[in-house]
């Protein structure tokens, strides 16, 4: 404590404000009032009385900062009194007023999901399709509480009238408060950890490699685009792919940094961002597309600036997610083998102007998909000084495709006990195929978690309609 509030009476009416002030003291009346925070007319006259008293005692304080503090401060008035008073009722005012705009939008929201309801009867009867159609002993039940996540995302499912969230399709969403406030902290921590890998690393080579482009110049990053691909013997596309992808990403960002006017610190077009920026991770990922059939591992959505607010940034990560989402069902039922299911994982990529985020699906239990948001936003720099920024981001998606590479392994995995010959032998036990493809039926009706046919989601609200319909609606309220 500073040596002149020793001595201050702490007992004293007022000594709070005194004690709260710095080691420099500035002693104002109006926030004086405010500490005081009187609530009656008699009061506030009291109050002027209990100042003067306070700037004549320390007046004579023997600390000269004090002294000269108490000495300079203007006297209180009532024009001080009556601002305060003022901006009191404004307050109360205004607390009035939110609570009962609170209290309508409350309504209006029960009004909302009612007529929801009323209005699409046909989707309430696809999502008990859907309910009827889960077999109950594959739910995911958790260790920590017993209950089952299938059964706390439909009942809140039913109370908020389907098709207005993700979890009526038994989606979480990890960022997703409502959904969080569903579970205990206990419980929320299981489904976070449960079947939750880390992220790959990338090979020292690599790491290595994308270090030489951490320069701050574009003569010095023309130079290192320019070096040997740090190779050894003749170049292989499999194995040495990534490195010449890295060279072709810092030459690509190179040509903008290089235009002028510099397309970078200007805002441009969705589709500049979508293919003059990142049309990159097309071609990094266009060898783990090769599927059959023809369905994709990841998805990319692109808008033309970053607001993760604003109601095109939100549209575009729905549409991601429920992407994603009917891409793992159909993933997860034609896999060949079971036991690997929860190793699978999809990868969605949202770009918002010059910004980067990234979804990972999976299906950590039961009939759920969980999404994982990954904790980074990567925005690439709008300055050629700041170029080793860039480099996170070449460093994440490299990460995430070695992450879609397991999942295609994953999905073209066959049971040891196939016959991959064609010969009718399955190995060396020269085994039947017909026991084999027997015995694989049979463990996949042991561990099935999802059903082999596929299950019928019923579909988000999502349309502009709805989201017309809520803002007019809450328009109105405020209007009011």
């Amino acid at each position: 404590m500073d040596r002149w509030k020793k001595e201050i009476n702490s007992r004293r009416a007022g000594a709070g404000y005194f004690l709260a002030q710095s080691k420099r003291p500035k002693f104002d009346p109006s926030e004086y009032i405010k500490n005081r925070a009187i609530k009656t007319p008699k009061a506030a006259q009291k109050l002027r009385r209990e100042w003067e008293a306070w700037m004549k005692d320390l007046s004579s304080s023997k600390h000269a900062i004090v002294s000269e503090a108490a000495k300079t401060a203007r006297p209180m008035t009532a024009t001080d009194l009556d601002k305060y008073y003022k901006s009191r009722v404004v307050a109360n005012r205004a607390l009035a007023v939110l609570k009962a705009s609170s209290e309508q939008l409350g309504d209006a929201d029960n009004e909302l999901s009612s007529s929801l309801r009323e209005d699409h009867p046909e989707i309430n009867q696809e999502f008990e399709a859907m309910v009827e159609m889960l077999d109950r002993r594959h739910f995911w039940t958790l260790q920590c509480s017993g209950r089952c996540v299938e059964d706390v995302l439909i009942e809140a499912s039913r109370k908020i009238g389907a098709g207005q969230r993700e979890i009526h399709s038994l989606i979480i969403y990890m960022s997703d408060p409502f959904t969080r406030n569903l579970f205990t902290s206990e419980e929320w921590s299981e489904i976070s950890n449960t079947n939750c890998d880390p992220l790959p690393e990338l090979s020292n080579p690599l790491m290595n490699y994308l270090e030489t482009f951490n320069k701050s110049r574009i003569e010095d990053l023309d130079r290192a685009a320019d070096a040997k691909l740090p190779i050894d013997g003749k170049y292989q596309h499999e194995l040495h792919w990534a490195f010449r992808w890295i060279r072709i990403a810092v030459e690509t960002w190179l040509g903008l940094y290089c235009q002028r006017p510099e397309p970078l610190k200007s805002r441009q077009k969705e589709s500049f961002y979508r293919n003059d920026v990142f049309g990159i991770i097309n071609s990094l990922l266009r060898d783990v597309q090769d599927l059959v059939p023809p369905l994709n591992i990841a998805v990319l959505e692109a808008a033309k600036e970053f607001d993760t607010t604003g109601s095109k940034f939100l549209f575009d990560t729905q549409k991601v997610i429920r992407t994603l989402h009917d891409m793992l069902r159909s993933r997860l039922a034609g896999l060949h083998v079971r036991t690997r299911r929860h190793e699978l994982t999809l990868v969605g990529y949202i770009i918002s102007g010059p910004s980067l985020m990234t979804l990972f699906a999976s299906c950590p239990g039961g009939y759920v998909v969980r999404f994982n948001p990954h904790s980074k936003h990567f925005k690439l720099a709008d300055d050629i000084s700041q170029f080793k920024l860039n480099l996170r981001i070449l460093k994440h998606l490299l990460v995430t495709k070695q992450l879609l590479q397991t999942t295609k392994e994953i999905i073209h995995e066959t049971p040891s006990n196939w016959d991959v010959d064609g010969d009718g032998n399955s190995g060396d036990d020269g085994g039947d195929y017909d026991e084999a493809q027997e015995a694989e039926e049979n463990f996949r009706s042991s561990q099935l978690v999802t059903p082999t046919q596929k299950v019928q989601l019923p579909r988000l609200q999502t349309s502009p309609g709805r989201v017309t319909r809520i803002q007019s609606k809450y328009t109105a309220i405020y209007r009011s």
